[in-house]
């Protein structure tokens, strides 16, 4: 499917699924500083939105708001648009563990022990998928051009 196939999505439901890939990547981040560093506060200590008792309208609204207020700041450069600060938030947390993985896994696959290895199988890499996917469908209704 080329990209001029591909409908037109409106910024707000990228900003919804940036929501949860952010949540689901905070979640593998947590687990990975619980396995690695025990004593660690964990890093994801925003409020988790999908988990709160709000009501989609409610949670609707508020990234509404959060795109209209972007948007009236006059001293943002004008490449820096919402869709690009939505995808520099999450990338950052999957960066972190892509980084873990590589480190992880330079010395071979002989080398990871089964806790890292669950960790990575059934939390990091599922969390780095969806946020593959989620990258590639923001570029593919080229709101990243």
């Amino acid at each position: 499917m080329t990209n001029g196939e591909l409908p037109q999505c409106d910024l707000e439901v990228f900003q919804r699924w940036a929501l949860r890939v952010d949540d689901q990547l905070g979640d593998a981040v947590d687990a990975m500083m619980a396995l690695e560093q025990p004593d660690s506060e964990p890093l994801n200590e925003e409020i988790n939105l999908l988990q709160t008792q709000r009501s989609s309208a409610d949670l609707a609204s508020d990234v509404i708001a959060e795109l209209k207020a972007f948007r009236e700041d006059p001293d943002r450069p004008a490449w820096f648009t919402p869709a690009f600060q939505m995808v520099l938030v999450v990338s950052t947390r999957a960066e972190l563990l892509m980084d873990y993985v590589n480190e992880v896994t330079s010395h071979g696959l002989a080398q990871v022990n089964a806790a890292q290895r669950d960790l990575i199988i059934e939390t990091i890499y599922p969390a780095i998928a969806h946020f593959d996917r989620f990258l590639a469908a923001v570029k593919a209704a080229e709101h990243l051009n």
